[in-house]
């Protein structure tokens, strides 16, 4: 997934930290799983590309004991902290 470009707007040289939350179809809210912090110029805009592994959307299941991915609608946020939603996207996960 990649952001919308607008890392960067300020006039004076610095970071930004680009996050991606994943909404799972059940449990939290979202979970931050992937973030990567990038050096910008003054009023340079740039894309990020962020690769998000399977195993981002898992979570732990002590009935099993093991890892699982729940099957469902899950929804990936791009912020620039988890108040400041720049992108979004939905995707379906369906059982095996």
């Amino acid at each position: 997934m990649e952001g919308d470009g607008r890392s960067g707007e300020s006039e004076r040289p610095g970071t930004e930290v680009t996050q991606i939350y994943v909404r799972p179809p059940r449990g939290p809210k979202k979970v931050l799983r992937a973030f990567r912090r990038l050096a910008l110029d003054a009023g340079r805009k740039t894309r990020v590309s962020i690769d998000l592994k399977v195993a981002a959307l898992s979570h732990y299941d002590a009935k099993s004991e093991r890892y699982v991915v729940d099957p469902g609608t899950y929804a990936l946020m791009v912020c620039a902290s988890s108040a400041d939603v720049r992108n979004r996207a939905t995707f379906e996960v369906r059982s095996p």
